[in-house]
């Protein structure tokens, strides 16, 4: 499908600005069946993949099963050690982990790179890069590292906190133009992450912003209580004149 999960909120990174809290309240959120019913809401939805570390990688795929379906789990994958649990976990893919990624990148260290995707592509899964600065996935062109997929930080710029002239967390693509016109040029399926801006953005909007950006996959940080009017949402955006014949009914 074409929305998938994103897991930060799951790992407890909110990228809430200053407010000191939000991380451990999303990791206490995500526990005590919230983070199940997240999966158990996704998959009754017609979510069908999640892009994540490898920590949920079982109980993801427990609760797909629970709920009579399946769920195709992408393995954000920081060490070759990450890579052999997604394989053996029965993970569908791995990629790169963006912050690692982009920080091998502004060293200009390829070999690095090059031997973390090698571990990873050979598990046999498919294998992406991951970035949140689109300077990498030139620097990976650039070197002949070409994965089968990407996994990108994309969002508009549509909301207060990316004006704000002290920088906050939640600002990943500070060009999204400059983005969305390289990756048309390049041939292999595009993932988007952090669409959200850390919940400065709407899931309908964000989805949108992709959607008309030639993103393949928006990966959104969803919560249970989010994902059925987000699958309204994105259906509304993806079929606009379904929702104008139910509208006249």
């Amino acid at each position: 499908t074409r929305l998938a999960l994103g897991g930060d909120l799951y790992s407890g990174h909110a990228h809430g600005r200053d407010l000191i809290w939000s991380d451990e309240f999303m990791r206490r959120y995500n526990t005590g069946g919230a983070l199940e019913r997240t999966i158990r809401h996704a998959v009754r939805c017609g979510i069908g993949s999640i892009f994540a570390e490898k920590t949920f990688l079982p109980l993801v795929k427990e609760q797909a099963a629970n709920a009579g379906g399946k769920m195709a789990y992408f393995v954000n994958c920081a060490t070759p050690e990450d890579a052999r649990f997604a394989k053996d976990g029965r993970a569908e893919g791995v990629y790169t982990r963006p912050e690692l990624t982009d920080e091998l990148a502004k060293k200009g260290d390829v070999r690095a790179l090059k031997a973390l995707f090698d571990a990873l592509k050979a598990t046999g899964l498919v294998t992406g890069v991951g970035a949140e600065n689109v300077e990498t996935v030139r620097f990976c062109v650039s070197n002949g590292l070409i994965p089968d997929y990407w996994v990108l930080a994309f969002h508009s710029l549509d909301y207060p906190a990316a004006t704000m002239k002290t920088r906050c967390n939640n600002i990943w693509c500070e060009r999204p133009a400059e983005v969305a016109a390289y990756m048309k040029t390049r041939r292999e399926p595009w993932v988007s992450i952090r669409g959200l801006a850390g919940g400065g953005i709407e899931p309908k909007a964000a989805f949108a912003y992709a959607n008309a950006n030639g993103v393949s996959v928006v990966a959104l940080d969803l919560l249970d209580f989010r994902i059925v009017d987000t699958v309204n949402d994105v259906n509304s955006v993806l079929h606009p004149k379904a929702d104008e014949k139910d509208a006249e009914k």
